[in-house]
């Protein structure tokens, strides 16, 4: 789970902080982070519950206990994170693309989700989710 956390967030905020600090950010420059409808709740996926942090570092450690009952959370996947632990790592990524965008207004920072993309047969080639 922490593989997944370290790729779907801490990578891309190194990545920015090192950009930042070796002024090779245009003031003007566009920044796209990929995100996932996951991260409002899509599915099997439940929404996040990023009230608190125990709340948010149970779902990324695949130990959250929905009190809806809904065991799809603890659905294992590659890299040993539940279905909630992927959505609240989505979550929190796209909260802080939303904080550099305030922070840099002249840049335009983006978090978009491609969702289901028609026609690329995606699915079938996944061999491990769908």
């Amino acid at each position: 789970s922490t593989r997944i956390f370290a790729m779907n967030v801490l990578g891309h905020v190194e990545m920015f902080d090192a950009l930042s600090r070796a002024n090779m950010l245009s003031p003007k420059c566009k920044v796209v982070y990929v995100g996932s409808e996951t991260a409002v709740g899509m599915g099997p996926f439940p929404k996040p519950d990023l009230r608190d942090a125990d709340n948010i570092a149970a779902h990324i450690s695949n130990t959250y206990n929905d009190p809806t009952g809904n065991t799809a959370i603890k659905w294992i996947g590659p890299g040993n994170m539940g279905q909630s632990g992927y959505g609240t790592c989505k979550a929190i990524a796209a909260l802080y693309f939303s904080a550099l965008a305030r922070r840099h207004p002249s840049m335009k920072i983006l978090t978009v989700s491609p969702g289901g993309t028609r026609g690329t047969n995606a699915h079938a080639k996944s061999g491990w989710f769908f």
